[in-house]
């Protein structure tokens, strides 16, 4: 890394990774009802790098990591460093990415017990570092969600998320029970 307190910091790297796995490791609780079991779930990133420049001018960030038929990443962040104040700097860039991983979506929506299925999204990335914006879009297809605490078993769930920074949509099917919910909005 070059610079100074005149001169912004340059530099260049470039992270190589063979078989990235992400795992999340939930330990057994328990509580005065029930016993909960740990889960390990695991979700393989893949192989590929992360690479990531700086210059007097401009900085550049892309990932590409690929797990098979299990999933992919790919992006591109880039920017200019012309203005004074760090928080201006104009970006631009794109993250397209591909998994079959939905056993970790309980880290996000917890109580789900099993999840299949596949998301994809692309999303786009716009505006200053310091006011960024993003659309995009993001596809859940063939998916089977289950709930065992409320009885819920969702399939053949589909779901296309379009948004903005302003606006979310929403709008999808599933097979429940024997009949099928649709939504949107």
């Amino acid at each position: 890394i070059r610079g100074d307190i005149e001169t912004p910091a340059t530099h260049v790297f470039r992270l190589l990774v063979q078989d990235l796995p992400l795992a999340l490791l939930e330990q057994p609780v328990l509580t005065s009802r029930i016993e909960k079991i740990g889960r390990d779930e695991r979700l393989a990133l893949g192989s590929g790098s992360v690479t990531g420049t700086a210059t007097d001018s401009a900085f550049a960030l892309q990932v590409g990591l690929d797990a098979g038929s299990s999933g992919n990443i790919t992006g591109e962040l880039t920017g200019e460093r012309g203005a004074s104040n760090w928080r201006d700097y104009p970006i631009r860039g794109a993250l397209v990415a591909s998994t079959d991983g939905l056993a970790l979506l309980d880290i996000y929506f917890g109580g789900i017990d099993k999840a299949t299925g596949r998301i994809n999204t692309n999303v786009t990335v716009g505006g200053t570092l310091g006011a960024p914006t993003m659309q995009g879009l993001l596809q859940l297809r063939d998916a089977s969600i289950d709930i065992y605490q409320v009885n819920l078993a969702l399939r053949e769930l589909s779901l296309d998320a379009t948004f903005n920074s302003e606006a979310l949509e929403l709008a999808g099917q599933s097979r429940l029970g024997e009949g099928t919910a649709r939504f949107n909005g």
